[in-house]
């Protein structure tokens, strides 16, 4: 427990002595199982702790400023950044992040192809929005109630896997996964398209397989929450492509 664990354990410096107990609050430093560590994150693993790693929070501070710069830059350019949480524990932070900034997310299946046959996909997002367009326009009224019935259900169900990515105009300039062990395909198509990838991550993952690792409890809903608290106050700055 939080409790148990002494602040001096991550020797913070003056101007980190606030982040790091913020950090700790929100149980960031809890890692998965000290056994399930990945050979490549123990840069990252402060120490083991019973049966849990702790993370390093000083490295978190790290890895979010490097983050957050890179994010900055695209964002202020105008570019599209793609943001993907499909847990329980990450859906509301990743909707609401997103939809603040006017970025396209995914917060339910990952569609094998989104990257890698973005034309398709696109294709696709085009005819949602067609759809959807002809329902508000009320030009449906024209069909059948049995006809209408049928593209109403149509409509649901693209809706269902198109409504967060109806702003992917292009394939994205970057792309932010939470846990890239859930989200591999994500993850491997953004490596197939050379897409920079910015991922909150543990100790059970490999780091190196990302451009920007963030590595933290990538699993409680206070750890997510607190990572985009982060990315809010880097782009609450930014507008229209020129920052405040």
């Amino acid at each position: 427990m939080i409790q148990d664990l002494p602040i001096e354990i991550f020797k913070p410096s003056i101007e980190n002595k606030t982040a790091i107990k913020d950090m700790m609050e929100a149980g960031l430093f809890y890692g998965h199982n000290k056994t399930t560590n990945h050979p490549k994150a123990l840069p990252y693993v402060l120490v083991s702790k019973h049966s849990f790693a702790i993370l390093d929070l000083n490295k978190v501070i790290e890895s979010v400023t490097k983050a957050n710069d890179f994010i900055k830059s695209l964002y202020s350019q105008g570019e599209q950044i793609l943001v993907v949480g499909t847990l329980a524990s990450s859906k509301g932070a990743v909707e609401q992040f997103a939809t603040k900034y006017d970025l396209p997310y995914v917060t339910e299946r990952w569609l094998g192809g989104t990257l890698t046959n973005f034309k398709t996909i696109k294709d696709r997002i085009t005819y949602y929005l067609d759809l959807e367009d002809k329902f508000k326009s009320g030009e449906v009224a024209k069909y059948t109630k049995k006809e209408q019935l049928k593209l109403e259900k149509k409509l649901q169900s693209l809706k269902g896997k198109f409504f967060g990515l109806r702003t992917l105009s292009k394939l994205p300039a970057a792309i932010i996964i939470i846990d890239p062990k859930i989200h591999m395909t994500a993850l491997l198509e953004a490596m197939i398209m050379k897409v920079p990838v910015i991922s909150l991550l543990d100790n059970d993952d490999n780091p190196e397989l990302v451009n920007y690792p963030i590595v933290a409890n990538d699993s409680a809903r206070s750890s997510i929450e607190y990572i985009f608290a982060q990315l809010d106050k880097s782009l609450s700055g930014v507008k229209s492509g020129k920052i405040k």
